[in-house]
C-alpha cells in the first residue's frame, strides 16, 4: 500500500475529478484520444491484471474513454 503523502493525495483527486468529469460529459476529447494511446502502450501489463502496474489504481478509472 502506497504511505499518504500530499503527491498521492493531488493525484487521487486529480484522477477522480477527471473520471466522474467524463461521465458528466465535461472531459475534453484530446484528453480521451491520450488516454486511448497510453493504454495501447500499456495493453499487456495493466489491461490483463486490472491494475496499473505503476500505481495500482484500477484501470476502470483511467480508460473512462473505452
Amino acid at each position: 500500500m502506497n504511505k499518504i503523502t500530499l503527491s498521492n493525495i493531488k493525484s487521487f483527486l486529480g484522477a477522480n475529478f477527471s473520471y466522474y468529469a467524463d461521465k458528466l460529459g465535461w472531459y475534453p476529447i484530446y484528453k480521451g484520444e491520450q488516454i486511448l494511446y497510453r493504454m495501447e502502450q500499456c495493453k499487456n501489463d495493466c489491461i490483463p491484471t486490472n491494475l496499473c502496474i505503476i500505481c495500482n489504481c484500477p484501470t476502470k478509472k483511467k480508460n473512462v474513454f473505452i
